[in-house]
């Protein structure tokens, strides 16, 4: 199998992230690194392993990730491809555990997995459970899969999708797996395999709009089933041309859901100038007036608030996961019963 490791200006990382694949109880795969054109040490840093296994793509000009990804889904020599992020950390068991369940589930085209959650500088910061069988439908909800733990059956996945759609320059996975999703069923192991590092410092909120922007673009593309004729706008003008065609109350709740993001990382002026702005656009938006509340209180209250949030979230998917019919009490407990 392979592992597919997109990088840009990584080098802070980097080292820990390549280090995390090379220790895997799992030893038949190979790391294609795909440099973005980056201008730090990041590709020599992965020049550096005198490792086989190791591949390096190096582009001469950045053309974005979604084409770095399907240059190395291209490039890549193995059957299953994994995702990897370069400043994430992937569990020792993490690439067996998910070759031994799509060797045993052939019908499945993808399978991710939960994450622990950790800072830029490595503190716990708690655990994301998934949806061990997320539907069609609950995609065009929410992306439900942590995009660096996934692995997925190339061949099936490109005759599918045609891989990933270099229109979006954020939300690229999501669209790739809502697509994928409709006719071919894809899983969740909801075992923190991954670690996924929240980027504090490099988390700006006209990033998180062009990132929820382009995840509505790829939700009603697929529930109107095709083309929204906006492609070739975009491609000119950017996402603004999603926003345009919101509703105020749906660009309401999409500031209300980044000043959210916001506080999740301690930016509480910048989630209030989010939650004003909701609250412009429609007045009664009862969640913007509480995260603007909330940008006023103190860092370790909104902490407790969001971590007292994530916990309720996590109940409801571990409840719902307990409940599925799958001929063992749960997608992990059969994984589990592989080993």
């Amino acid at each position: 199998m392979s592992v597919v490791l997109p990088t840009l200006n990584a080098d802070a990382h980097l080292t820990e992230a390549i280090e995390s694949i090379l220790i895997q109880t799992y030893s038949d795969f190979e790391i294609l690194i795909v440099d973005d054109d980056s201008t730090d040490s990041t590709v020599s840093i992965a020049k550096s392993y005198n490792d086989e296994r190791i591949r390096v793509l190096k582009r001469n000009e950045p053309e974005g990730l979604a084409s770095a990804l399907n240059d190395g889904i291209d490039a890549a020599n193995g059957e299953y491809i994994a995702r990897h992020d370069a400043d994430d950390l992937s569990s020792p068991d993490r690439l067996a555990r998910q070759v031994a369940y799509l060797d045993t589930h052939p019908e499945v085209s993808l399978v991710g997995t939960a994450a622990r959650m950790i800072s830029e500088s490595g503190d716990e910061r708690g655990i994301r459970h998934v949806l061990e069988r997320p539907t069609a439908d609950d995609l065009l909800e929410k992306n439900q899969f942590i995009h660096g733990s996934v692995m997925f059956r190339k061949e099936r996945v490109l005759e599918a999708t045609g891989g990933y759609d270099t229109l979006f320059e954020t939300s690229e996975d999501y669209d790739l797996w809502i697509r994928l999703a409709n006719d071919h069923p894809v899983r969740n192991i909801d075992t923190p395999l991954y670690t996924l590092r929240l980027r504090q410092n490099s988390v700006f909120a006209d990033d998180l709009l062009s990132a929820k922007l382009y995840g509505r673009y790829a939700s009603r593309r697929k529930a109107v089933g095709g083309d929204l004729d906006l492609d070739d706008q975009i491609q000119a003008d950017g996402p603004y041309v999603i926003y345009q065609q919101l509703s105020r109350a749906e660009r309401s709740g999409l500031h209300a859901e980044i000043a959210q993001e916001l506080l999740r990382y301690g930016r509480r002026k910048d989630a209030f100038t989010e939650a004003k702005r909701a609250l412009k656009l429609a007045p009664t938006n009862i969640e913007a007036v509480g995260f603007a509340g909330l940008s006023a209180m103190p860092v370790r209250i909104i902490r407790a608030v969001i971590r007292g949030y994530r916990s309720k979230l996590n109940r409801e998917i571990i409840a719902q996961n307990a409940t599925l019919d799958t001929g063992t009490d749960t997608l992990t407990e059969a994984v589990d019963a592989i080993e």
